[in-house]
């Protein structure tokens, strides 16, 4: 009988959305002081630096569950999330440390800039490292949750990608902004799905340079 009911699509679709909210709440409640920054627009750049060390060792849970799902098309979502949790804690640790560092003083720059009202210029340079550095984190983070490498070494692979790939660094920027879209228009909503399907379709985007990058892993040296 429960063979049967697991068997029935309307179930499984239940069970995916169901995962995919688990997700959620794993990840927003990983980051619940940066959500706290965030909302409540604390301009303190220790504070802010210190709730974004939780995000990378969160996203790398994240990453590794949905990638896992997408691959085997089955999801334990707590058990999934806390196993990418655990196993990548130190290197997403030590990868976010500085890109944490980075985007603390892009973020207080750009806050200072908006608050000025007047278009600085160094308006556009400072959006487009943000975009930079989260460019780089959309290679890095699913690579790192399916290959085990130094930090340098994963920071190296990632910028070669974000160059060397640049039509998927391009879709990535797309998905992302559509992801957005979707927030602005229903925040409460999305923040139900949206992060867990966002990098979803971030491992989706990335599946066939996985694939190739898992095929020459027994190689020193990658060819993108």
């Amino acid at each position: 009988m429960n063979q049967m009911i697991s068997d029935k699509p309307l179930y499984n679709i239940v069970m995916n959305i169901t995962n995919f909210i688990g997700l959620n709440i794993l990840f927003l409640a990983a980051n619940v002081l940066f959500l706290l920054v965030f909302f409540f627009n604390i301009s303190s750049p220790i504070l802010l630096f210190i709730s974004l060390m939780p995000l990378a060792p969160a996203l790398a849970g994240l990453f590794y569950a949905t990638g896992k799902f997408m691959r085997a098309h089955e999801l334990s979502f707590f058990k999934d999330f806390m196993k990418g949790y655990a196993n990548n804690a130190k290197t997403a640790f030590k990868y976010g440390l500085v890109k944490g560092g980075l985007l603390t003083v892009l973020l207080i720059n750009y806050r200072q800039i908006v608050m000025q009202e007047v278009m600085h210029p160094f308006f556009l340079l400072t959006l487009l490292l943000i975009l930079f550095i989260i460019c780089l984190t959309l290679f890095a983070f699913p690579i790192m949750v399916r290959f085990e490498m130094t930090v340098k070494n994963l920071y190296l692979l990632a910028l070669v990608c974000f160059f060397k790939q640049f039509k998927l660094t391009l879709l990535n920027v797309t998905t992302v902004t559509s992801f957005l879209i979707i927030y602005f228009r229903f925040p409460f909503l999305s923040l139900l799905l949206l992060p867990s399907v966002m990098v979803y379709f971030i491992n989706f985007n990335l599946r066939h340079l996985l694939m190739k990058l898992e095929v020459q892993g027994g190689s020193n040296r990658v060819e993108m």
